[in-house]
Parts: structure tokens; sequence; C-alpha cells
């Protein structure tokens, strides 16, 4: 699996399972990364319709925050499909008992209250956060 961060981030990306890793701030990553059967973009925009030149012919591309253009994968003989997710109580049951055994760990970058909601979009639209942003509501019931 290659990861790809900035420099600072080397060393968690490769935690996660990273083994390679590309400095995207340091390399083009499309001129480095190449013939990789899968991609999934979290970042969209430019870095997504750059993802397509990784690829090789018959791989797939999937993203988080793009809707792919059908058109754009053709050119590059890939398939690709945007992912997202519906509340659905039977999953989250699943996934809550993946953390509680240990085999599932959530990155939490940090916790606000929820009268701090516009500081957390801001942290979330910056695209240099590690890990989630959460809201939190006081156990008194005050944000």
């Amino acid at each position: 699996m290659i990861g790809l961060a900035s420099e600072g981030n080397e060393g968690f990306v490769r935690q996660l399972g990273a083994d390679e890793f590309v400095d995207y701030i340091k390399q083009n990553f499309e001129k480095v990364v190449k013939h990789v059967d899968v991609v999934f973009d979290v970042v969209g925009g430019d870095t997504f319709e750059r993802a397509f030149q990784t690829l090789k012919k018959g791989g797939f591309l999937v993203t988080s925050v793009e809707f792919p253009s059908e058109e754009k994968a053709r050119e590059f003989g890939v398939s690709a499909a945007r992912v997202y997710c519906k509340p659905n109580a039977e999953q989250l049951a699943a996934i809550s008992e993946l953390v509680g055994a240990g085999r599932l760990k959530a990155h939490v970058a940090t916790v606000l209250p929820l009268a701090e909601v516009k500081k957390a979009l801001a942290l979330s639209e910056s695209g240099h956060t590690r890990g989630k942003i959460v809201l939190r509501i006081a156990s008194d019931g005050n944000a």
C-alpha cells in the first residue's frame, strides 16, 4: 500500500499500514506512483483528477468526495465510483463491536464543544486535520 501525505505525517501514514510513502509537497504523486490497482481518494479536487494517472488499465478509483465522470474513467480505461455512508443501526453496532475489541481505532484530532461548530468547520475545510473532529454536547445538556 502506498500512502500520500506531507513529510510530517509519514510516521502516521506508515503506522496505518503504508509500505511506501510519497510526500505530495515535494513530489507530484502522479509522476512517481504508477500502475496501481486501486486509489482511495478522500481529498477531491485536483488530487482526485490527477489520481487517474496513477492507475493501471482496469484499475479502480474510489472517492468519498467527488462525483466521478464516466467519460474520464473511460478515457483512462478504469472504473470509478463514489462511496458514502448513511445511518444504519446494524452497521453501527458492528463498528462499535470492532472498536470495543480493539480491532478498529478512530483517530481523533480534536474534541470541541458544539458551540464551536464554526471552528470545527474551519478545521475540516483546511484539509490539514489528521483524524476526526468531534463535536461534544456537555453532559449537562449545554454545548
